[in-house]
């Protein structure tokens, strides 16, 4: 089966807005305002990052379900956790102002137009998705598409800014999804799914979820999600029950990076409005340093320091990272030494499960307190291994590790990850060469360092 999505690709600019640097005010029902004079006044943001949206969520949640796909005029491909989009004439940016998890827009004033290219290949669906600007020019072309290729369906999702020539469109679609009421004069054969912010909607089946349950995601990748899920699912066999469920549990379980995969959206868990906010710094973080803006990084402070600071005024570890999250740390390392006496050592040591239990509470109690922790583990060999032993002894450790950190419910895309590796060994010095050494460092992070983590740094 193969889907052309036809729609805008937008690119959303997260700011963080700097408590400490500007004047906030709350209003009554607890929304921040901000003053914003053109009078040359400075005002500062922590953190940047920016996420791909439009007709590249739709294309990424097709994907997922295993369906080939592609966006008309442009080559967009999903590599790891990156997205890396070729071929395209236009991007529409939108800067969204962050206040914790409250947002304001800044768009363009006028909607781009969207790319139509015949298709080289056959196409058994056509999507046209809400980041569309269905014109009177696209709806034609589509329409003579359609004329042509008598065996391609339509999907449409129609939004306000819909024009005559796109409500004629409908009644060509087998798939609606739309966010407003539509004319009663139109003749509509196709399944109708009404969206609203709040839920979702076929004949007598309902979905309902809470707007604040999606954090900072915006309300155009919110809907996209929604429609694709549905989209999506209804073309695997599933149901309009099960496809309007599957779209509950990916708007609650998605980010503001990613969308759940298939076999995800069964076991998925909302993810919580301060979890996204960790997502989103800790993924700023990594961005800045691909981009090599080193100006945008925060200061990461130290974890023992921290930890120094409770002992000394008694407070609890939770209070003392409340305080320094008040004076502005976002950031805080967690390093700890671990002297492994090669692979036989590792499994032998005593109270490693618990010490990396304590670990784990501290990483946790940090997320708490909306600071993204850096966890760092230093691996030390001591004894006579080969490099291939220490190595098996590392990738054992990281696996005990990191499903510490998940049994724990620690929110590993809001973490970073510092890795050390060092050899104390006189017997292995010739064989192990740095680049030898280099090599399997590289295959256990591959191996056993979660996907989901925002990022390794160095």
């Amino acid at each position: 089966m193969n889907i052309l999505v036809v729609g805008n690709i937008t690119k959303d600019v997260y700011l963080n807005l700097d408590e400490r640097r500007n004047n906030f005010e709350k209003d009554a029902e607890g929304i921040n305002w901000l003053n914003l004079g053109f009078n040359g006044e400075t005002h500062n943001f922590f953190g940047r990052t920016s996420v791909y949206g439009g007709a590249v969520v739709t294309l990424e949640i097709l994907k997922n379900f295993g369906l080939q796909a592609g966006i008309s005029g442009a080559k967009v491909d999903f590599v790891a956790n990156e997205v890396k989009v070729e071929e395209v004439s236009d991007v529409r940016h939108r800067y969204i102002l962050c206040k914790d998890d409250q947002i304001t827009y800044l768009t363009p004033s006028a909607r781009s137009e969207t790319i139509w290219v015949n298709p080289a290949e056959s196409v058994d669906w056509l999507f046209v998705d809400r980041s569309a600007l269905l014109s009177k020019e696209l709806a034609q072309k589509i329409r003579t598409f359609l004329s042509v290729s008598t065996n391609t369906k339509l999907a449409v999702y129609a939004d306000k800014t819909i024009t005559s020539e796109g409500r004629k469109l409908l009644e060509l679609a087998e798939l609606i999804f739309a966010d407003y009421p539509l004319p009663d004069n139109l003749s509509l054969p196709g399944k109708l799914f009404s969206l609203s912010e709040n839920g979702a909607k076929f004949q007598n089946l309902e979905r309902e979820w809470k707007l604040e349950d999606v954090g900072l995601m915006t309300h155009l990748t919110m809907f996209s999600i929604v429609s694709g899920t549905i989209f999506a699912a209804l073309l695997t066999g599933k149901s309009e029950e099960e496809a309007l469920r599957l779209a509950q549990v990916n708007i609650e379980g998605s980010n503001l990076y990613r969308t759940l995969g298939k076999e995800q959206l069964e076991s998925a868990k909302p993810c919580k409005k301060e979890q996204c906010q960790l997502e989103l710094m800790a993924a700023g973080y990594i961005q800045n340093l691909k981009n090599q803006d080193k100006s945008m990084l925060p200061k990461i402070k130290s974890g023992q320091q921290l930890q120094n600071g409770v002992k000394k005024d008694s407070f609890g570890i939770s209070e003392q990272l409340k305080i320094a999250f008040e004076n502005g740390t976002r950031f805080a390392s967690w390093r700890e030494t671990w002297f492994v006496h090669g692979y036989e050592g590792l499994n032998a040591e005593i109270g490693l499960q618990k010490k990396v239990g304590a670990w784990v509470e501290k990483i946790l109690s940090c997320q708490k307190a909306g600071i993204v922790p850096v966890i760092e583990p230093e691996i030390v060999f001591d004894g006579h291994a080969s490099v291939a032993d220490n190595t098996n002894a590392t990738a054992t450790f990281l696996e005990m590790l990191f499903k510490s950190l998940q049994k724990g419910e620690v929110s590993l895309p809001g973490c970073l990850f510092r890795f050390e590796m060092k050899i104390s060994n006189d017997k292995h010095k010739i064989e192990d060469l740095p680049e030898k050494i280099a090599i399997m460092m590289a295959k256990n992070l591959q191996n056993k360092v979660p996907s989901e983590i925002a990022g390794i740094i160095a």
